[in-house]
């Protein structure tokens, strides 16, 4: 029994880390994406410039919005990466949640 529940907690934490990088690899295309119109609309210098301009009602800049997403992706995938598969965010009957 113990071996069932192992390879259930195995494949389900295959099924996160797999959900997880397809996630990722999606919003870091969106992120290509945005970079690849800025630059192709306003040339490579211009795009910098607006790129790094701090918006005011913001106050900040996308550059600064896209590191900081950025660092919400990476710390998904190291929680993922370093949770091992016996933990109950895997064997728990709930959905977890991860809560910043």
């Amino acid at each position: 029994f113990n071996i069932i529940k192992m390879m259930s907690a195995s494949t389900k934490h295959y099924h996160l880390l797999r959900s997880l990088c397809k996630a990722n690899q999606a919003i870091l295309s969106q992120k290509l994406a945005l970079l690849d119109v800025l630059t192709s609309n306003h040339g490579a210098d211009r795009a910098a410039v607006l790129f790094s301009k701090v918006c005011p009602i913001a106050g900040a800049s996308v550059g600064q919005h896209y590191r900081h997403s950025m660092d919400h992706l990476e710390l998904a995938a190291l929680v993922a990466a370093s949770t091992p598969a016996s933990s109950s965010i895997f064997t728990s009957p709930t959905t977890a949640s991860i809560t910043p």
